[in-house]
């Protein structure tokens, strides 16, 4: 009797008549071709039989996940079980990712994936397991992050408080899910003198002073931005309230009084 498994003989010999034979240590879901030779055969039969497959015991290697160029997706790849850990062939590969204690799985024939439709700035937490027809063996895990999303809305306007010489502003930041946000403010009156502040992280400011003059439109502009690139601006008008007489002018208003009333 020899048996021969992936190119391999491995002879055994009987010295004593046998009907049947026990081969152990075989690997499980293996294809073996045997050849079976009775005292004097220089031929002898050859046979084949496979062993059944048992749960893969290793897990798929090289693992990894990574972000991709937007907020939403995650790419994994990955490389196949070691073969002699494999118990059977590898039919599809289980991929699972959780946030907040919620799971969700995808299957895939092949050695990566692309995992869409996430939360954007969110870490997540990623298992693979390779799978054959008995069942799926023991996960491997990584954890990856997807990117904070690019603002795709305005702020939102808060409040306008309008003084003689100074304006107050005040919003909230656009809906998502952000790392960093910034803030560009530029402002122009009607005369088209015009000024600005970058990269304030604030979200209230005060144009105060040199900067503003009574009874005067104003036109302001807030624009968010981050590492992924400008949102749309939110535009605002006010005007400036007249500025309250000077105390030169009530004198002059109280001296014409007088005399008016010294002549009556």
């Amino acid at each position: 009797y020899q048996r021969r498994v992936r190119g391999k003989e491995d002879p055994l010999k009987f010295s004593e008549f046998k009907t049947s034979l026990t081969v152990q240590k075989l690997n499980p879901g293996t294809l073996y071709y045997a050849t079976v030779l009775s005292q004097g055969d220089v031929v002898g039969q050859r046979i084949s039989f496979t062993t059944l497959e048992e749960l893969p015991s290793a897990t798929p290697r090289n693992f990894a996940c990574q972000n991709q160029r937007n907020s939403t997706s995650v790419v994994c790849t990955w490389e196949p079980l070691e073969k002699s850990k494999q118990n059977g062939q590898i039919t599809f590969y289980k991929i699972s990712y959780t946030v907040d204690f919620k799971e969700t799985t995808v299957y895939e024939s092949t050695l990566f994936c692309v995992l869409v439709k996430l939360l954007p700035y969110t870490k997540y937490t990623l298992t693979a397991r390779g799978c054959n027809e008995v069942g799926c063996g023991p996960p491997t895990t990584v954890q990856a992050s997807t990117l904070e999303d690019r603002p795709t809305h305005q702020p939102r306007p808060r409040y306008v408080i309008v003084g003689v010489r100074n304006i107050r502003l005040g919003w909230s930041p656009p809906y998502g899910r952000f790392k960093y946000l910034w803030y560009n403010v530029q402002w122009r009156d009607e005369y088209g003198n015009s000024d600005q502040r970058e990269n304030l992280t604030d979200t209230d400011m005060v144009l105060a002073h040199g900067d503003i003059t009574p009874d005067t439109e104003y036109h302001i502009t807030i624009t968010p931005h981050n590492t992924q690139g400008y949102g749309p601006s939110l535009h605002q008008k006010t005007r400036t309230l007249s500025g309250a007489p000077s105390h030169h002018g009530m004198t002059i208003k109280v001296l014409l009084l007088s005399v008016i009333f010294m002549l009556l």
